[in-house]
């Protein structure tokens, strides 16, 4: 069985759409910026502008929201009925919400029942929570459900707000660069921490006519060549 990624939407500190945000990484884009005032702390960021989410209470929310909306569109719109699964991988959840005092709020079944209840999925979303490895392990699994025809199609979100306690958390690890660099570069004196935002639907059968980009089945393909390990949370 050939399972295939049939559309996506990116959202990120580069723009929005796939083909904008690899063009700008290609022609060697940045949109890393130095702030004192986001957390309290220096550091060099990349950060989504709120003016281009949707109106909501939650940050995390509004993320998923901006990038669901045109991907919804893009499939035409259609009724996700019990042939449809749901995955949403985030590394630590709405954890912002607990600087608020909101236990409850940081639970990642919330996530989950936004998810449900805004787009109409007849069978509650996973969410997969397994720290750098969570993307991965919701590609894996959507691409596991396919095959063995639990579901016909699968959506795969993933989604992250950088917070106070994340950035406190790389610091402590040494993680986080202090001046802009490269990836995985030899002159930097720490790794960046960086937030993305990604979402794409999968299904069983041929390409569609709009083939996504090829980097994002490169992208596809070496995921699901890879095992995942770690915890998943059922809503």
């Amino acid at each position: 069985m050939t399972v295939t990624l049939g559309a996506a939407h990116v959202l990120s500190p580069l723009g929005e759409g796939l083909a904008a945000s690899v063009e700008r990484m290609l022609n060697g884009a940045t949109a890393l910026q130095r702030t004192s005032t986001a957390f309290d702390t220096p550091a060099v960021l990349g950060i989504i502008p709120k003016e281009l989410l949707p109106q909501g209470p939650r940050r995390i929310q509004r993320l998923i929201d901006r990038c669901m909306q045109p991907l919804v569109q893009e499939l035409g719109n259609p009724k996700f009925t019990d042939r449809w699964g749901c995955y949403i991988a985030t590394t630590k959840g709405d954890i912002a919400a607990l600087e608020n005092g909101n236990a409850n709020g940081a639970a990642l079944s919330v996530i989950a029942d936004h998810v449900q209840k805004t787009y109409g999925f007849t069978d509650r979303p996973w969410v997969i929570s397994n720290a750098c490895a969570s993307g991965t392990s919701a590609i894996a699994m959507a691409g596991a459900a396919i095959e063995r025809g639990f579901v016909d199609h699968a959506v795969v979100i993933g989604v992250d707000v950088l917070s106070r306690f994340v950035l406190r958390g790389f610091q402590a690890l040494h993680a986080v660069s202090e001046d802009p660099c490269l990836p995985f570069d030899a002159k930097t004196k720490r790794h960046l921490a960086r937030r993305r935002l990604r979402s794409g639907r999968s299904h069983q059968g041929r390409i569609d006519p709009k083939e996504p980009d090829r980097h994002l089945r490169q992208w596809w393909h070496s995921a699901r060549c890879q095992s995942y390990i770690g915890s998943v949370a059922h809503g």
